[in-house]
C-alpha cells in the first residue's frame, strides 16, 4: 500500500485491485490501511473470485505489483506473464530461479517500496513493455525440485530423512 501511495503521488487515477481470499479480521484491517493511507478511490479490494473469472480480470491489468517476499514457484507470476501482463516484484530467490531474467519481470530489491513503485510508475509510461512467455512447471516437478533441495540440506546436517 505504500508502494501505491507513490505511485498516486504521479498517477492520481491509479487503481490497484486486490484479488485472494483472507479471514474477515484480516480484510477489515486492510481497509482500515487503505482508508488511514487516503487510497479509497485508488484501491478497489475484490476479495476471492474463482481462477478463471480471475484470469478475465487479471489479464487487463497494465501491470501486476508482487511484493512477495517468500515463495517458491508463482504461479501467479507465471500466470500474468503469460497473458501478457509484466510483473514487478522483489528480487527474492525463488523468483530468480524459477524466471531468471525472463522479460516482462522486473525485479527490485526486497524491501525497496520507492524502487517498486518507481518500476510500477515506469510500466504505466511505457508505450509497449515486452513480455517473454515463461516455461511453466508442473506442481509436481516443483514438489520434485524442493525435494531435492531439501535433501541436500538434510545429507550436509547428516539428518537422516
Amino acid at each position: 500500500l505504500l508502494a501505491v501511495k507513490l505511485v498516486t503521488r504521479e498517477r492520481g487515477n491509479f487503481k490497484l485491485l486486490v484479488l485472494g481470499s483472507s479471514r474477515p479480521r484480516v480484510r477489515r484491517q486492510l481497509e482500515r490501511l487503505v482508508s488511514m493511507l487516503g487510497l479509497k478511490d485508488n484501491v478497489v479490494i475484490l476479495g476471492y473470485m474463482p481462477r478463471f473469472e480471475s484470469f478475465n480480470v487479471r489479464s487487463k491489468a497494465k501491470v501486476t505489483m508482487y511484493p512477495s517476499h517468500v515463495d517458491s514457484y508463482s504461479y501467479v507470476v507465471a500466470e500474468q506473464l503469460l497473458m501478457g501482463v509484466p510483473v514487478v516484484a522483489y528480487d527474492i530467490p525463488a523468483l530468480k530461479l524459477n524466471y531468471g531474467t525472463i522479460e516482462g519481470l522486473y525485479l527490485v530489491p526486497e524491501g525497496d517500496i520507492e524502487a517498486l513503485a518507481q518500476k510500477t510508475l515506469e510500466l504505466l509510461e511505457a508505450k509497449k513493455v515486452e513480455v517473454e512467455t515463461p516455461k511453466v512447471k508442473l506442481n509436481e516437478q516443483v514438489a520434485l525440485e524442493e525435494k531435492i533441495v531439501i535433501t541436500k540440506i538434510v545429507e550436509r546436517r547428516g539428518d537422516a530423512i
